[in-house]
């Protein structure tokens, strides 16, 4: 594994303990808890375009909502085109999907027992596909979530919008009513949901260092870019138990100057492996 910096000068700002204590770690679910070329994305995209066709939605008006709402869905509602149920009812049948794709990851399992602090999913997908993932990576006895942060606690607005991050704060501020953005760090795989949760004052983990032209990916409002979730103690060891928390050697951050921010989060769970509606796509025209 390698971590990609922005260059070695970003090594002489201000030390990384001048920033608070990280408190929460929220986890994007697809292409970021696992890795699979994109090959489930491809299949969500393929399922909600046949949806959008049913509802009579070209790829053009799909894009132009895409471009003003967010999603294909957002646009549907926002013009009411359907109505709360249709909305739900999209999302359920949009994602049934093949899972065969997403393995096992014993390795992931492991290092993510060992975390110390609070943990949620936060997914532009519904809870429902976060929790078939999590069952088919085998992380059902190992993540001890908090909760799912999905599109409906984001009422259908895309993970790269304000909104949708404070909707996500006030979901955690219900386990820790004092939660601050700077003491929260998001681990995701799309450059844009880094860079809103970097304007947010969140701490930031870019995951996955190679786009699909197979080209280095850089991100200045990225803390740390790193090839997968298992270098995270790597570069952010104060997450785990010491016995699993790697020696930070050439774990090399993009900044070591966290934003700060303004805002305000209580106790654990186990998920239960259910079996019940699936997932989403990011970057393309019919995202959620």
């Amino acid at each position: 594994h390698k971590v990609v910096s922005a260059s070695p000068s970003s090594l002489s700002m201000a030390p990384h303990d001048a920033s608070p204590r990280i408190r929460a770690l929220f986890l994007d679910c697809d292409d970021c808890l696992y890795q699979n070329a994109w090959r489930t994305e491809a299949k969500i995209t393929e399922s909600m375009q046949r949806m959008a066709k049913e509802f009579g939605v070209s790829p053009d008006q799909a894009f132009s909502w895409y471009t003003n709402y967010g999603s294909t869905l957002k646009g549907l509602r926002e013009t009411g085109r359907i109505d709360e149920v249709e909305a739900e009812q999209f999302l359920q049948r949009a994602h049934q999907i093949d899972y065969s794709d997403i393995r096992e990851d014993k390795a992931l399992a492991s290092m993510l027992a060992r975390l110390r602090q609070r943990t949620w999913i936060f997914t532009a997908s519904i809870r429902e596909h976060a929790l078939r993932c999590i069952q088919n990576i085998g992380l059902g006895d190992s993540l001890k979530l908090q909760g799912i942060i999905d599109v409906r606690v984001t009422k259908l607005e895309s993970k790269r919008t304000a909104i949708a991050f404070e909707a996500a704060l006030d979901f955690a501020r219900q386990t820790d009513d004092s939660l601050l953005p700077g003491e929260c760090v998001l681990c995701d795989d799309s450059v844009g949901n880094i860079k809103r949760a970097n304007a947010m004052g969140w701490r930031t983990v870019l995951v996955g260092d190679m786009d699909r032209q197979g080209e280095r990916i850089t991100c200045d409002a990225a803390d740390f870019i790193v090839s997968s979730l298992h270098e995270l103690p790597r570069v952010l060891p104060e997450l785990f138990t010491a016995a699993d928390a790697a020696a930070p050697g050439d774990a090399t951050p993009i900044s070591a100057t966290y934003p700060q921010s303004k805002k305000r989060g209580r106790g654990e769970m186990t998920l239960p492996i259910e079996a019940k509606a699936q997932s989403l796509p990011r970057r393309s025209s019919l995202e959620l």
